[in-house]
């Protein structure tokens, strides 16, 4: 593990170099158009570097509880793994448990831990290269600069691989293709249902205006009648176990998260890619299967986030929207052309997207 830098400053170095490459990438967007050969190189070199430094020191981290959350405990399953003791807690992500088992038989703890960064930033990486092509730097920046993607990776890791695994479901071009990787999604955390049934429904009904509405009234709803809802979906019984305890009042307050409430900043966080998609697709007229659907996507999952907003980890819902928040903001302008000077308008959107995350995560956090 790496331990040239202090365990208490290794998030906020992260913090400061994505800083660091936020100026840049704007900088660099007043000196070169963003379909220049000197732009496409030097955002693809240091895409590639990015990425390969990112998987690296993601995966070295030292194993600590206190700054990396539930870390410790995928640390001590995985010894205890070796020394032939299974947890049930797993039984039902059976894709995860079969790469538990494969790597305890043939990693040590460090291996698995870069290997988990490995299948959480890799696919990212690829999706990226897919959707838009030359301009993938981009994307995979953006969800680089997400509030959620550094704890997703260091803490929440099954949640965060197996978010990773639906978005290469999401923009498959094969029915079987996006059935398979949704099934291995689903396989590593169960709580992909939630997007998964939302894609679904997507899949069927495509009125973004609709969904928008749903959206906007789920906030006045959620504000007066929250604990109404809360207890509709526990009814349902499809929450039970791990994320039926998000629900419970009864969880020690020494361990539960601070996210709880009617978090109006994070309202105003998730209406991001809400403005977006309002804008790209109902004022520009922005046609496009894969962004409609990502769109419909992130309001039904953000909405079913809004109505239960004052759970217990509330955050690991908004995670099931906000992991393609970043794609439903800037691709658009990476596919048509809307502004005179629109490599200034992707690097102003990055740069202001990055000061929510760093905000919270660095100049906030206690």
């Amino acid at each position: 593990m790496i331990n040239f830098i202090p365990i208490e400053y290794y998030t906020p170095v992260f913090y400061q170099l994505i800083l660091f490459l936020v100026l840049i990438t704007s900088v660099s967007s007043y000196r070169y158009s963003i379909e220049s050969n000197q732009n496409l190189i030097s955002k693809n070199t240091l895409g590639n570097i990015l990425m390969i430094v990112i998987v690296l020191y993601m995966g070295l981290r030292p194993v600590s509880g206190k700054y990396f959350g539930d870390m410790s405990t995928y640390a001590r399953i995985f010894n205890e793994y070796i020394s032939g003791y299974q947890f049930e807690e797993y039984d039902k992500d059976i894709g995860f448990t079969i790469f538990l088992n494969f790597c305890t038989k043939y990693l040590n703890l460090e291996v698995f831990f870069i290997l988990c960064s490995f299948l959480y930033v890799y696919p990212l990486y690829l999706v990226s290269k897919k959707i838009v092509k030359d301009y993938w730097y981009y994307v995979f920046f953006i969800l680089v600069c997400s509030f959620s993607f550094w704890a997703a990776g260091v803490n929440g890791i099954r949640s965060g691989i197996a978010s990773s695994f639906l978005l290469v479901a999401l923009t498959r071009e094969r029915k079987i293709n996006t059935v398979i990787w949704l099934v291995i999604a689903l396989s590593f955390h169960k709580s992909m249902g939630i997007p998964i049934i939302a894609f679904l429904i997507a899949s069927y009904y495509k009125n973004t205006k609709t969904y928008m509405i749903v959206w906007l009234l789920a906030i006045p709803l959620s504000f007066i009648l929250g604990k109404l809802f809360e207890n509709l979906v526990l009814a349902t019984g499809l929450f039970e176990d791990e994320i039926g305890g998000y629900f419970s009042d009864d969880l020690d307050k020494g361990i539960k998260n601070s996210v709880t409430g009617f978090r109006w900043d994070f309202i105003i966080y998730s209406s991001l890619p809400v403005f977006a998609g309002w804008y790209f697709v109902m004022k520009r007229k922005f046609e496009d299967k894969l962004y409609i659907n990502l769109l419909n996507l992130y309001l039904i999952a953000n909405t079913f986030w809004i109505l239960i907003i004052r759970a217990n980890f509330s955050n690991r819902f908004a995670f099931l929207s906000w992991f393609i928040m970043g794609i439903i903001i800037i691709y658009p302008l990476l596919k048509v052309q809307f502004f005179e000077k629109q490599h200034v308008i992707v690097a102003r959107i990055i740069l202001f997207y990055f000061m929510f995350t760093y905000t919270l995560n660095f100049l906030l956090a206690k």
